[in-house]
């Protein structure tokens, strides 16, 4: 704990930087994975991928050239 002249300041910044830390950390260890998880699941819900599965079955068949 710092003392004398502008000790008060000190500790604000002090707060400041730990918790920009803290916010930081939380963010990149639960909020970016989370993000990630629902924009994937939101986009495989949205892309139709049966033509393509169904245009792979019938290339590996040789119906398509």
């Amino acid at each position: 704990m710092p003392w004398g002249h502008n000790s008060g300041s000190q500790s604000s910044i002090g707060i400041g930087v730990v918790g920009g830390m803290l916010a930081a950390t939380v963010l990149g260890i639960f909020f970016i994975p989370l993000l990630f998880y629902c924009v994937r699941r939101t986009l495989s819900r949205t892309t139709d991928s049966v033509p393509a599965k169904v245009a792979d079955e019938e290339a590996s068949k040789g119906g398509m050239a």
